[in-house]
């Protein structure tokens, strides 16, 4: 695991959302919990002010998602990102066969950042409530770190940030995590 979440990361962490604690960093990127000590859903903007993400060395960057793996490609993307020495950040659904918990761990090993993009990624189940929503993110973050000792702290929404096919409103999501 690695000690400190770099630069890299905390800007990649503009394109999630950010859910939970501990995992790939050392506890000091920009987490945020409510009173009940729930870790709360940040905005981007949220985000970009708590980490300073603005590049100081006047580069442009490009920051590297892929969302939905691990598939049959995840294995040939990490390879090209290895032979060039580019880091990036993998939204993953659970799959418990023993090649995605193989990939899961090889995206950790290599440096990427391992994030969350759903359990099931079906959008009945995902979001028919919020207690719904909530059991699929757990057994996702779950699955992970047992599997890989990473307790992810990085969703992707299913569908885009604001899902219309979502039953359970963004408003009734952040008043739960406050």
């Amino acid at each position: 695991m690695r000690e400190t979440l770099n630069h890299l990361e905390k800007e990649r962490a503009l394109q999630a959302k950010e859910i939970g604690e501990g995992g790939q960093g050392s506890g000091k990127s920009a987490i945020s919990k409510n009173k009940q000590n729930r870790p709360v859903v940040m905005e981007p903007s949220d985000a970009a002010s708590l980490t300073g993400t603005v590049p100081k060395d006047g580069k442009h960057h490009v920051y590297l998602t892929f969302d939905d793996g691990p598939s049959v490609q995840t294995g040939k993307v990490l390879d090209i990102l290895k032979q060039y020495k580019v880091k990036a950040t993998f939204f993953v659904v659970g799959r418990e066969d023993a090649k995605s918990i193989a990939l899961y761990q090889r995206i950790v090993d290599e440096g990427h950042t391992l994030a969350m993009h759903s359990y099931s990624h079906d959008y009945a189940k995902l979001y028919v409530s919020l207690d719904s929503f909530q059991e699929d993110l757990h057994r996702l973050q779950n699955l992970l770190f047992d599997k890989t000792g990473v307790w992810c702290k990085y969703y992707r929404f299913p569908g885009g940030s604001s899902n219309t096919a979502s039953k359970v409103s963004m408003k009734d999501l952040e008043a739960y995590l406050d």
